[in-house]
């Protein structure tokens, strides 16, 4: 008992406390956003205002195209998360993709907080999930801030034509409104969407009004005036991503409508960008013969190099559609057209109009592809007047500038980080009470402790005699309430995670399962788990129904037999061809899809991520003494074995692997298998078959 006490949670809190960074000259701050980092303007002028302040910045990002030549000021270092950005009209794919950046962001960020011990943290959406990365510091004390430059909820709605009271929807949403009640701290791009914020219920002094404005130093307004020469050719332009929801088709139809109504006039376009919708606005061109007057620079171009592409221009075209998503955008490329002098051409929607009025933008109502059309011609006749209104809208930028945003910003994160002081730990205090409240996590906690209470007051007069007292052989660092609290916190909070990502592939699966062979999708099996008690273990079905579980037993025990007699060929391994197991059956246990459901099981506390795998009562009973101490823990879904030694071990060695990690278990090595597991389950690369 003494060597756990002086291992416990306070002297442990003591040690966290000491070694814990100094806010001296050189706090240390972390960026959490799945975007291209050399593209996004608004977190790499974020990032430059700390550094001015002193701060050193970390920031975890995608893997992107232009990754590898981003040149960065001092102080400032990206990491780079193995997961490449790309574009997909796939929902699954966006799943994946967003569920592999989160768990190797909420791995690293974990781990560096432990080292550099963050000061301030901001995670930007989309999606608004993110912000959980930030879990474990949290509850360290740190109010995370989210920077809310989209709603994911709109934004699902616009990009995949889901009816607001679609299942999916409305996942969506309450993922969202989870993330944002969890946030310390809000940021968002403009007053529409602080307004929607209110309304979700968000208090108003937690949110900071941001706009994404254009930076002065690299878009800076020309000294010559754009001429106003009628027989010159227009020049029009439009930079970003081709997106159905941008209006590039529109923008093609009101050329040929330009066309039509003016024949003679004289123009062309320049777009610079990609998107999904490339094709269809490259095809729609093609249809209408408008071709020749386009130029498809297929490319996002580098921010420092816009401006030159861009002050030529007669006009800049936004031509946003209107729906719930688009109705609440404040275009950046209109940002930059302002802050160059060049004339804005834009659809009339509720955010553009907050802060421009008709004297400042030729407006058009969204998706009238005439009345653009009618706007365009207009700019032809009369250049101009366009330039007056660029002259008026350039008014905009006396208070709306970069150097008042980067104040109003850094007050912003001063307010949650003060100059000083440093973030204590959280122990069961109010303080913590009001953490979990506010994350929403406390309800859970507190189901999740009763029932797994109750299943261990259920299960306790259902213990045989056949097992003899687990040995206690874990090392005191298990012992401890931090990692066992920290523990549970993230089981809970990655597997409620999944669960929300996954349950559109989850769904897919179990209907799979309905095709591939009659019965139910879920399969119950009863396991042991910690101190040898037994549970339900759940899974997807992969076996055809009313089959016998001898195979498996008499293999089972045939299998741990031979290897405690020294047999040579004695490795742990999946029946390859049992004839029980369905084709759909076999390619789930090949990718450890089936596994999923196992989710469940952890949000009830019977079993953990990571831990050893739970056996069944009839292998427990072939154990030597020396082996049972793997069952001194709870069970898990993934464990070093799995990671080590891609599960093709023996048995022996599969258990020494368990005992091994019992006795030198921590979060770090937790996240650490979780990591590793994740690629390896979705190459099918990791055999299940138990």
């Amino acid at each position: 008992m003494t060597r756990i006490k002086q291992a416990g949670i306070k002297n442990e809190f003591a040690r966290l406390k000491k070694n814990r960074r100094s806010t001296g000259p050189t706090p240390a701050a972390c960026f959490v956003t799945y975007s291209d980092f050399g593209a996004n303007t608004r977190a790499r002028k974020q990032a430059e205002a700390l550094l001015s302040r002193g701060y050193t910045v970390d920031c975890l990002v995608p893997r992107t195209r232009n990754s590898a030549g981003l040149v960065l000021p001092p102080g400032l270092r990206l990491y780079f998360m193995p997961v490449y950005k790309s574009r997909s009209r796939r929902q699954v794919m966006y799943a994946i993709r967003y569920f592999l950046f989160f768990v190797t962001a909420f791995a690293t960020l974990t781990r560096l907080y432990f080292k550099k011990r963050y000061s301030y943290i901001q995670v930007a959406t989309l999606p608004e999930f993110l912000v959980f990365t930030a879990l474990v510091p949290r509850f360290c004390g740190v109010k995370v801030t989210l920077d809310v430059c989209d709603l994911s909820s709109e934004l699902y709605e616009s990009k995949f034509n889901r009816p607001r009271n679609h299942f999916t929807s409305r996942l969506v949403r309450l993922v969202e409104k989870a993330s944002l009640k969890f946030a310390g701290s809000l940021l968002t791009v403009h007053e529409p969407y602080r307004r929607k914020l209110l309304e979700r219920g968000i208090p108003g002094n937690k949110i900071t009004v941001l706009l994404n404005v254009a930076d002065e130093k690299i878009f800076q307004r020309p000294t010559v005036r754009q001429s106003s020469d009628r027989d010159r050719p227009l020049h029009l332009v439009y930079h970003g991503t081709i997106a159905r929801r941008n209006g590039l088709d529109i923008i093609v139809l009101a050329l040929a409508e330009v066309i039509k109504t003016a024949p003679d006039l004289k123009l062309v376009l320049n777009i610079y960008g990609d998107g999904d919708n490339y094709q269809e606005v490259v095809g729609l061109a093609r249809r209408l013969e408008v071709t020749h007057l386009i130029n498809f620079h297929r490319q996002f171009v580098p921010v420092n190099r816009l401006p030159a592409l861009l002050s030529g221009a007669d006009a800049g075209l936004v031509a946003n559609r209107r729906d719930g998503f688009m109705e609440y955008t404040l275009p950046t490329k209109l940002m930059e057209y302002v802050a160059l002098g060049v004339p804005g051409i834009a659809a009339r929607t509720v955010c553009i109009e907050t802060y421009f009025h008709s004297g400042q933008l030729a407006f058009f109502e969204p998706e009238d592809y005439q009345g653009l059309a009618n706007r365009i011609i207009e700019l032809a006749h009369d250049r101009e007047a366009a330039l007056a209104r660029a002259e008026r809208a350039y008014t905009f930028y006396a208070v709306h500038n970069w150097p008042n945003t980067r104040e109003r910003y850094l007050r912003a994160v001063e307010a949650v980080a003060p100059p000083g002081a440093s973030p204590l730990l959280v122990s069961l205090s109010k303080k913590t009470l009001k953490v979990l409240v506010n994350g929403g996590l406390l309800p859970i906690l507190l189901i999740g402790f009763w029932f797994s209470k109750l299943k261990l007051s259920m299960t306790a007069q259902r213990q045989t005699g056949t097992f003899k007292q687990v040995p206690a052989t874990r090392s005191s660092r298990t012992g401890e309430i931090s990692y066992r609290l920290l523990k549970r916190l993230v089981d809970l909070g990655l597997s409620l995670l999944m669960l929300a990502v996954l349950a559109l592939p989850m769904a897919v699966i179990a209907f799979g399962i309905k095709l591939s062979s009659p019965g139910p999708f879920l399969f119950r099996q009863t396991r042991l788990g910690k101190d040898c008690r037994p549970f339900t273990i759940y899974k997807f079905r992969t076996m055809y129904r009313q089959t016998s579980p001898e195979l498996h037993k008499n293999y089972i025990r045939t299998l741990m037999r031979a290897e405690q007699a020294g047999g040579a060929e004695a490795v742990w391994l999946p029946l390859a061809r049992d004839s029980r197991v369905t084709a759909f059956g076999f390619w789930l246990r090949r990718t450890g899809l089936d596994e999923l459901p196992q989710l469940f099981n952890v949000i009830k506390g019977e079993m953990s991520l990571v831990g050893p795998r739970p056996p069944l009562e009839y292998e427990v009973e072939l154990y030597q003494g020396w082996q049972l101490a793997r069952m001194s823990v709870l069970p898990g879904i993934t464990g070093l074995w799995q990671v080590s030694s891609r599960g093709k071990a023996s048995f022996e060695e599969m258990v020494r692997l368990d005992i091994d990690y019992i006795q030198r278990q921590n979060l770090a090595l937790d996240l650490w298998i979780i990591l590793l597991t994740v690629p390896s389950r979705l190459m099918g690369s990791i055999n299940h078959g138990r």
